[in-house]
């Protein structure tokens, strides 16, 4: 799967940690959010161009600030669709 993002101005706090919201769709045209928390280069690489370009953002799109509150908890879907609380003991549980 190939995704194309643009990285946006909003941050949020995505359980407790600050995620930046980047915008982007994909290789179908599916639009889609991705809260990016790190983000590296491999050690081998210049990176100051990669650097200077990552302080570039755009506004986020209309509507995306009552989507995504300040505030957020991700959730892990389970198999069944069934949404289970992001914690380390329900997600590397073994059944």
């Amino acid at each position: 799967m190939e995704v194309t993002l643009n990285s946006t101005s909003k941050i949020v706090n995505l359980n407790g940690t600050p995620a930046r919201i980047w915008e982007g769709e994909s290789g179908s045209g599916i639009k889609c959010h991705a809260f990016i928390v790190r983000i590296a280069v491999d050690k081998a690489q210049d990176c100051a161009e990669f650097e200077t370009d990552l302080q570039e953002h755009v506004p986020p799109s209309i509507g995306i600030d009552t989507t995504y509150p300040d505030n957020c908890i991700l959730a892990f879907v389970d198999g069944t669709g069934t949404a289970q609380p992001n914690n380390s003991d329900n997600h590397n549980s073994q059944q």
